[in-house]
């Protein structure tokens, strides 16, 4: 059985920096025997570039993200931006 969790974008730590807390939490997630890791979209953070960066850093975990809204972002730049993601976590894929 695999198990994953959603990182309230609230968990981060604004006081800081973000992408610091993010692996962090991703550790923790990874240390507490979850193995999956969803990021939402919020105001403040890009979930798919949080995504690739924890993935990265912590690749016992499989990262996600749970929404992105697209209506400000062109498709080929999302789909650029998710491919690029994937190969920072190592994952395989076609181009």
């Amino acid at each position: 059985m695999s198990i994953g969790i959603a990182l309230s974008p609230l968990a981060l730590d604004t006081t800081g920096n973000a992408v610091d807390a993010a692996v962090a939490l991703g550790g923790t997630a990874a240390a507490a025997g979850l193995s999956a890791l969803w990021f939402g979209q919020t105001f403040t953070h890009d979930a798919i570039t949080l995504a690739g960066i924890v993935g990265r850093a912590v690749p016992e975990l499989v990262v996600g993200t749970s929404a992105v809204p697209i209506t400000a972002r062109h498709p080929l730049l999302i789909s650029s931006q998710a491919q690029t993601a994937q190969a920072a976590t190592g994952e395989a894929g076609s181009p």
